[in-house]
C-alpha cells in the first residue's frame, strides 16, 4: 500500500527568527511532522532549517563581502578612482559564483613607486604595496625582465557603480558623465601622459599628450575633449599614433592646463611638467 503525504503551508513566527513558511507532513501512521523554513538574510529566499541565516554558502560569502569589505569613498577618493581609471587603473571581477563585486587594482613601474604610494594613501593601503617580477615573453621585442609595484583593494560593493560605468562586456570605456576636473585630469596625466618637448626644426611647440590608445575617438570626443572645452575652457585635439587616438592639449591652452592641474605631487614625475611649473625645492 503506497504511502501518501499531505502537505500544508502556513506563515508563522518561530521564536527569535523572522516570519517563515511552516510545512507540516501528515504521515499515514498519524504522526505529524513540522518542518520550519528560514528566510535568507541575503537573497530573501526560503530554505529548510530555521536556525540558519543564509540559504547556502554562496549567499553567506556574498553577504560577508558586502558587509565587511567597505571602502570609504569621499570626493577626493572618487576623483582619484575616476582619474586613474582614465589611465592605468583597472577594476577586476572575481569568481561570479563566490564574489560578484569588483576590486580596484593599480600598478606602475618600480621607478614610480612614489606615485603608487600616493594613490594607495587614499585607500589606506600604503603598507599593502607589493613588488612583482615580470619575466619577458618570447614575443617581446625587448628581452628584459621588469619589476613593478602594485596594490589592490578588497572586492567591495562600493565599487560596483564604477564598474558598471567604466566597463561594457569587459572592455573599458569612458562613461558619458565623466568629469575631467582638476584632480581627475591630474591623475590621468600622471598615469598616461607625457610632455612633448617640441622641435624648432619643424616649428612645433611643446604640448602635453595623453596616451589614450585604448579608447575610441568617439568616446574621447564626447566624454573628454568636449567637456574639457565647454566646462573648463581648455582646448584639446586628436593626435593619431599608429592609427589610435591620443589627446594633445592645444598651444593656446598650454599654461591654462598646468595651472588647472596644479604642481606635480610626486618627485618621480616632475619631468612631465615644464620647468616654470615645476615645484621648487624648499
Amino acid at each position: 500500500m503506497p504511502l501518501f503525504f499531505v502537505y500544508t503551508y502556513n506563515l508563522a513566527y518561530s521564536g527569535k527568527y523572522k516570519m517563515k513558511p511552516r510545512k507540516t507532513i501528515d504521515h499515514p501512521n498519524g504522526y505529524v511532522q513540522t518542518v520550519y523554513y528560514g528566510k535568507c538574510d541575503y537573497c530573501g529566499g526560503y530554505y529548510e532549517g530555521a536556525g540558519e541565516k543564509f540559504c547556502g554558502n554562496s549567499c553567506s560569502v556574498r553577504n560577508r563581502y558586502e558587509t565587511t569589505n567597505k571602502i570609504e569613498i569621499d570626493k577626493n577618493t572618487h576623483d582619484v578612482i575616476e582619474g586613474t581609471l582614465f589611465s592605468d587603473a583597472h577594476l577586476e571581477l572575481g569568481n561570479k559564483n563566490r564574489n560578484i563585486n569588483p576590486r580596484y587594482r593599480f600598478k606602475q613601474a618600480e621607478k614610480s613607486k612614489e606615485y603608487v604610494e600616493y594613490v594607495a594613501k587614499y585607500f589606506g593601503l600604503e603598507n599593502k604595496i607589493v613588488h612583482m617580477l615580470n619575466k619577458h615573453k618570447p614575443t617581446d621585442l625587448v628581452k628584459i625582465d621588469t619589476i613593478d609595484c602594485r596594490f589592490k583593494t578588497c572586492s567591495s560593493k562600493d565599487l560596483q557603480k564604477y564598474h558598471q560605468r567604466w566597463y561594457i562586456n569587459k572592455i573599458k570605456i569612458i562613461p558619458e558623465d565623466f568629469d575631467p576636473n582638476p584632480e581627475c585630469l591630474l591623475h590621468g596625466y600622471l598615469g598616461d601622459g607625457y610632455l612633448y618637448k617640441g622641435n624648432m626644426k619643424t616649428y612645433t611647440y611643446p604640448y602635453p599628450v595623453f596616451c589614450t590608445d585604448s579608447f575610441t575617438a568617439e568616446d574621447l570626443q564626447n566624454s573628454f575633449i568636449d567637456p574639457l572645452e565647454n566646462n573648463y575652457g581648455i582646448y584639446a585635439r586628436f593626435l593619431w599614433y599608429k592609427g589610435r587616438p591620443r589627446i594633445a592639449i592645444r598651444r593656446k591652452s598650454f599654461d591654462d592646463f598646468f595651472n588647472f592641474i596644479g604642481p606635480c605631487p610626486v618627485s618621480c614625475f616632475q619631468y612631465k611638467w615644464p620647468e616654470k611649473f615645476q615645484k621648487q625645492p624648499a
